[in-house]
């Protein structure tokens, strides 16, 4: 399997036929209208990289908010395969889900994408509980 075949793949399950046509194996959803997960599959790497965004740090406490939300990551790691990620140019915090190859065989990258999809909508309400700004505009 190559990673232009995964997205292909992953396309025809979500009704977009031409999902990383072109894309060097990288592309965007956005699913539900609300939440955006990049995907970025190495054929290299042998390994695909989901990444939902959560949101922009708010612009006061932000420090602070980072640290807790980093700290989350024992707990993320401890249930699975997710991590938290910040892009400090954007200060978007995004949840990430790294998979190799071999972990689509049994299942197929649409239920790890809807798996993260649940994971990530649950960890936006969670962080807009401790001080995510719920106005927070999702990236397209």
């Amino acid at each position: 399997m190559t990673a232009q075949q995964l997205l292909r793949d992953l396309g025809a399950s979500l009704g977009l036929p031409s999902l990383g046509d072109g894309g060097h194996g990288r592309c965007a959803v956005r699913l539900g209208g609300d939440l955006a997960v990049s995907i970025e599959a190495s054929d290299a790497l042998l390994e695909v990289l989901l990444s939902a965004s959560l949101g922009e740090l708010p612009t006061t406490g932000g420090p602070e908010f980072l640290l807790r939300a980093l700290l989350a990551n024992t707990l993320l790691a401890q249930a699975g395969n997710l991590r938290l990620a910040w892009q400090p140019g954007s200060r978007q915090l995004a949840l990430c889900m790294a998979l190799r190859f071999d972990q689509l065989v049994d299942r197929s990258l649409a239920a790890w994408l809807e798996e993260l999809a649940q994971q990530a909508r649950e960890s936006r309400r969670e962080l807009q509980a401790h001080g995510l700004p719920s106005s927070t505009t999702w990236p397209a």
